[in-house]
């Protein structure tokens, strides 16, 4: 049904899409890439936590990626990459094993930069909320596709 109703949930999409990059921007201070990289480092946390959770003891270990990796996934170049990490590592939030590579600080119950970007999270929810809200009713209905002309206007960000 999504697909049905183009114009509207494209409209959701990129309204979530648009005001969170803004937020994430604004709160990194302009830098992309640091979001990227934590991004990128914080869905393989999150991934490990859940596996941990499933019963899985190794989990912890596949925090860890390398900063060749993390050039690879975000396009960043390594280089830039090696010097993001090393300015992610001076907040706290990013920490480097050298036989294992870089991860979020902290433990797979609580990463560090979560503290600092509380806030961040917290608005990021509220809109992935909205976001649920406004697309459910097209997932629940089955029905003709909507004609909601006044969703195919974009709000200005």
């Amino acid at each position: 049904m999504l697909e049905a109703n183009y114009p509207t949930v494209q409209y959701h999409y990129v309204q979530f899409l648009t005001e969170h990059l803004i937020d994430c921007r604004k709160t990194l201070g302009g830098d992309f890439d640091d979001l990227m990289l934590l991004a990128v480092m914080g869905q393989r946390f999150l991934q490990a936590r859940r596996d941990r959770d499933a019963g899985d003891a190794a989990a912890a270990e596949r925090i860890w990626m390398s900063a060749l990796r993390l050039s690879d996934v975000t396009g960043i170049p390594r280089e830039s990459v090696r010097r993001k990490l090393k300015g992610l590592a001076a907040r706290g939030w990013v920490t480097q094993d050298p036989a294992r590579g870089w991860g979020l600080a902290g433990s797979l119950d609580y990463a560090t930069a979560r503290i600092d970007l509380g806030d961040l999270d917290r608005r990021g929810l509220e809109r992935l909320g909205k976001l649920m809200t406004a697309l459910m009713p097209l997932l629940l209905d089955r029905q003709a596709p909507s004609s909601d002309a006044g969703a195919c206007a974009m709000k200005s960000v």
